[in-house]
């Protein structure tokens, strides 16, 4: 099999950068474009990106990360490489690529997995097969369920909703896996990781067992894990149970309480701040009235990306949610990635909108994104919030109208925002605390 077949068997969709025999063609040469489209592909798409530059190979499942060097020699020598980096969740794996990639090479043993990224796990212990349900062990009782990325790329989204009713737990969503659960659900209780207080109001304590189920290192900021009295050099109550044996574990755990998942403050805080907000006319818009206006806009099976940032931030906060993995919230990133991660679905024929600031839309690497989406017919749209667009932008109605304009258009559209964000942040941060996510 060819280096092409291998990497498809890893979990890479396509590669950017130089073309490798055996995988889709992007069409993509520029080096930085096509390093920033890996990115955006490991962060927020198939969760594994990939980038060739005709010598190096450059697997990636974090923006910025510092890969893990290796000269190959064979397409099997790619494989250990990357089930390797996989194991040890080193996030990303650059390969000197020794050999021809096009050249015909034995069958080649990939182990399957359910989710392809490399990016680091929560370092947590994982839960004893002693507890595994017929094994005769005892019922391990926790206070509640932290649920990562991994859940929604691994496609349990109902496997985790099955196990919450099973088990009577609540779950506490971080906000990469936004829409898990309705927010209605009494087994919702909110979405953490962003800001600093998060966790501590939602719940997480040093005395409160909790089970994490596809969480990423990068999705649990050290910061508001010490926030709520939890570290890995102190008390660490957290066990982590993989997302391919929730149904196997159903049976031996269960809720700490008797009766309906208890709440804790993140969800009321929040929904006190926002729902205020959701229904104000003023102009400029409020953040929460703008993301407001982009789930009414959305057309079926569109997604929202953004970038770590105040806007990435209020989109990951207050976009109501009501299709699964319509908001593509990176547990890491930088500049640009917003942009990126727009022309990689529009390259797949999704329709996206891209949120960034105003300031940051003429950065280099994203002009560059953009005429690079007009070369190829891509249908996308850019929404820049900022100080501009107030003539255009008088109410949230011409907002709305504007956004459905753009959709309805098609090509790349470029539109103004008019948007304040400073009282609507200080009530946001004397809610939850300063953002402490994408550090």
């Amino acid at each position: 099999m060819t280096l092409g077949t291998v990497l498809s068997r890893l979990g890479v969709h396509r590669t950017f950068g130089e073309p490798i025999e055996g995988m889709p063609e992007s069409g993509v040469r520029d080096r930085a474009l096509a390093r920033l489209l890996a990115d955006a592909d490991g962060a927020v798409g198939s969760g594994i990106g990939a980038h060739f530059d005709g010598d190096v190979l450059t697997i990636t499942s974090r923006p910025g990360a510092t890969p893990a060097v290796a000269t190959t020699i064979s397409a099997g020598e790619v494989v250990d490489a990357v089930v390797d980096a996989r194991r040890n969740g080193a996030n990303a794996v650059a390969l000197t690529i020794a050999f021809d990639p096009a050249a015909d090479a034995e069958a080649i043993t990939v182990p399957p997995v359910r989710d392809p990224s490399l990016a680091a796990r929560l370092p947590a212990p994982e839960l004893s097969d002693a507890l595994a349900a017929g094994t005769g062990g005892p019922m391990h009782t926790f206070d509640l369920i932290l649920a990562g990325s991994e859940v929604i790329r691994a496609d349990a989204v109902q496997e985790m909703r099955d196990f919450a009713d099973a088990t009577n737990l609540g779950v506490v969503n971080l906000f990469t896996a936004k829409g898990m659960f309705r927010w209605d659900s009494p087994f919702h209780l909110g979405t953490a990781g962003l800001q600093l207080h998060d966790f501590t109001l939602a719940g997480l304590a040093p005395d409160r067992p909790i089970l994490a189920v596809g969480v990423g290192r990068d999705e649990c900021p050290e910061a508001l894990l010490r926030d709520a009295g939890i570290a890995p050099d102190g008390i660490w109550p957290i066990v982590r149970l993989p997302v391919d044996r929730l149904a196997e574990f159903a049976g031996s755990v269960r809720a700490a309480q008797d009766g309906p998942p208890v709440m804790g403050q993140l969800f009321t805080r929040l929904w006190d701040v926002a729902q205020p907000h959701y229904k104000l006319e003023d102009v400029p818009l409020n953040p929460a009235r703008a993301a407001a206006d982009i789930s009414e806009s959305l057309p079926e099976g569109a997604v929202v990306t953004l970038e770590p940032g105040t806007v990435g931030w209020w989109i990951a906060r207050a976009l109501p949610t009501t299709q699964i993995g319509s908001v593509k919230v990176p547990a890491a990133g930088r500049l640009g990635l917003a942009v990126a991660a727009a022309v990689l679905h529009a390259l797949d024929g999704t329709r996206a909108i891209a949120v960034v600031a105003g300031d940051e839309a003429d950065d280099a690497e994203n002009v560059a994104m953009i005429e690079l989406a007009r070369s190829r017919g891509l249908d996308l749209v850019v929404a820049r919030w900022g100080d501009a667009g107030a003539d255009v932008i008088v109410s949230p109605e011409a907002h709305r109208a504007r956004l459905a304009e753009a959709f309805a258009t098609g090509g790349v559209q470029v539109i103004d925002v008019p948007v304040e964000f400073g009282p609507a942040t200080e009530l946001l941060v004397a809610a939850a605390g300063p953002l402490a996510a994408w550090s």
